[in-house]
């Protein structure tokens, strides 16, 4: 308790400082995580603006796993003593 109320609030002034300047390669890796960030708020919004096709889409997804569990050879290695 000592801690969470003396050395981590001074922690945190001391690492949350405002940069005031970044190099290039943190403005062009924000740039790509706003771009990530916008694309699944976008494509976020249109999922929930169409919930009976989002849960059609899960429950044949489902479906097709179950299929494919069922119907694809499970050995990827066959064992070369018994295959002769």
């Amino acid at each position: 308790m000592v801690v969470s109320l003396t050395a981590t609030p001074m922690m945190c002034a001391h690492l949350l400082k405002e940069h005031v300047s970044h190099g290039w390669l943190y403005r062009t890796s924000e740039r790509a995580f706003n771009w990530v960030v916008k694309s699944y708020g976008r494509t976020l919004s249109t999922v929930l603006r169409f919930p009976a096709i989002t849960l059609a889409v899960l429950l044949a997804t489902i479906a097709l796993n179950i299929f494919l569990y069922i119907y694809v050879p499970k050995g990827f290695f066959r064992n070369r003593i018994t295959d002769g």
